[in-house]
């Protein structure tokens, strides 16, 4: 069997037809650098401090330097 020549002119047709108008309301535009870099530093900032938290608040000085020190040689 050969080919039909339908699928020929609707290739032909598609690739004839001129690319569709793009309207400037229609193209998103990417967010700016800034806009994407500062929520996620200040998501990080607050983890990074809720993480600490417990340690900074109740955690106390740990002085064991008097165990080095006086220790026998």
């Amino acid at each position: 069997m050969g080919r039909s020549s339908r699928g020929k002119k609707t290739r032909k047709a598609v690739l004839a037809s001129p690319p569709p108008k793009r309207s400037s309301q229609s193209v998103t535009q990417k967010p700016s650098s800034a806009a994407v870099r500062v929520p996620g530093a200040l998501a990080l900032g607050v983890l990074v401090a809720v993480s600490y938290a417990p340690a900074v608040l109740w955690g106390g000085f740990v002085w064991d330097d008097r165990v080095i020190t006086e220790a026998p040689p």
